[in-house]
């Protein structure tokens, strides 16, 4: 991949309103304790803390971070399946104060394709009636005849054959069922995807095509996205913007090429320093700083900075006062106190992979 995808990404965000607006999100469990007494207050378990950003239309939002950093909690507060505080607003509309009807209406316009392709679909149901449920649901006045057109369209779309529709999902390989998954989330024609982690169960061959796939509708359609991975290369590869998460905070956000380039906060240069080079030469003679200890509990996150238990710029500032979102750039915000201060042994990450890439 060349950097002129990315260029030509960046001068293309839409401008105008925002379709979306998530201020200051925050996701709350409760979490009994166990062999407590019934009336013993349960702990509190911060999924998501203070998240805002903006996503305007036809634009692609990557959220990446490890595994418990509550990227798909995010997701679902904003599709609605978690309670949340804080504020979200859709099309210009105030989702927290919707009644259930016009929620249930809006929800037509936010869909979701999600993780394991296979276990999101019914094994009982046809993938022509998997396809078209979403839109008998909402428009029931819609006849057999009509709804089987729209999945024949579909289906053609995504790369799969119309007359595989009375076929079941077992019948179908991952990345197939994975295209049926984003048939149905496209039949009721959204204005946001929100993609949570789509491609993490599939091989890498057809990570690629169901990313291709991704911007082909992205750029046809118009349609705005949250796109949620692990692998950072995957997500720079579609994404306008790249929003790091780390124990349900924000690290970092700022255009897909300013993160990859030039990352500001230790997390994301630690995250960009994880990627593979396909280059042999240049993978063995970079260095390899390995993230020293374990994700803490969202039960108990560490006072301040969260990721200062594992942060090699860590001081005794960064346990006593947490970091706001330092504007480090054009559009380009950190939340770290030491951000201009160089991170041993990663701070060039960003420009091997980009070296990388520019030989390829």
């Amino acid at each position: 991949m060349t950097d002129a995808s990315v260029i030509d990404r960046s001068a293309a965000r839409v401008a105008g309103a925002p379709i979306l607006q998530v201020d200051d999100l925050r996701v709350t469990f409760d979490v009994p304790l166990r062999g407590a007494w019934p009336w013993t207050p349960p702990r509190k378990l911060h999924a998501v803390g203070g998240i805002s950003f903006d996503l305007r239309p036809g634009e692609v939002l990557g959220v990446v971070g490890e595994s418990g950093s509550g990227k798909s909690t995010l997701a679902r507060a904003i599709v609605g399946t978690v309670p949340s505080t804080g504020r979200i607003r859709f099309d210009g509309q105030d989702l927290g104060r919707l009644s259930p009807e016009e929620r249930r209406a809006r929800r037509r316009d936010i869909q979701m394709i999600f993780q394991d392709p296979l276990a999101a679909l019914n094994p009982r149901m046809t993938v022509g009636d998997i396809i078209a449920e979403p839109l008998r649901t909402h428009f029931p006045q819609t006849s057999r005849a009509e709804a089987r057109t729209r999945v024949s369209e579909l289906m053609e779309r995504v790369g799969l054959l119309p007359n595989l529709q009375n076929r079941y999902p077992h019948e179908f390989s991952g990345g197939q069922c994975q295209r049926i998954g984003i048939a149905r989330a496209l039949i009721l024609r959204p204005k946001l995807l929100i993609c949570d982690e789509p491609v993490s169960a599939l091989d890498v061959s057809v990570q690629a095509q169901v990313v291709n796939l991704l911007r082909e509708l992205r750029r046809e359609l118009g349609i705005a996205m949250i796109f949620i991975a692990h692998d950072l290369s995957v997500v720079r590869h579609i994404s306008d913007r790249i929003l790091v998460m780390y124990l349900g905070r924000l690290m970092e956000m700022a255009e897909a090429r300013q993160v990859v380039e030039q990352p500001k906060h230790p997390y994301t240069q630690f995250l960009i320093s994880s990627v593979p080079i396909p280059d042999p030469a240049l993978e063995k003679a970079r260095p390899r700083p390995v993230l020293e200890g374990d994700l803490p509990s969202p039960l108990s996150p560490p006072s301040g900075c969260v990721f200062r238990t594992r942060c090699p710029k860590a001081k005794p500032r960064c346990a006593e006062v947490p970091p706001p979102p330092y504007d480090v750039g054009p559009g380009h915000v950190a939340t770290c106190h030491y951000w201009q201060e160089p991170t041993p042994m990663v701070a060039d990450a960003g420009a091997v992979i980009v070296e990388s890439e520019a030989q390829a």
